[in-house]
């Protein structure tokens, strides 16, 4: 089996979409963070949401999502 390289692997995946980037990193305790980094600075923004299962593979996280 392949290691997943969102949520068993460390760190930010960095996606480019244009000139923008998408950066997304799941975390083991249920989380999956965003981040939009637009080439006009105003389109920026961060997001935090909990998660059950990782959305590439379908592994069970190790807590539940609130």
């Amino acid at each position: 089996m392949n290691e997943c390289g969102y949520c068993l692997t460390e760190g930010w995946r960095k996606n480019e979409i244009q000139n923008d980037w998408l950066k997304i990193q799941v975390v083991p305790d249920g989380k999956m963070q965003l981040s939009y980094e637009a080439y006009s600075i105003d389109s920026s923004f961060e997001l935090e949401v909990g998660i059950n299962y990782c959305p590439m593979c379908g592994r069970k996280l190790e807590c539940e999502a609130e």
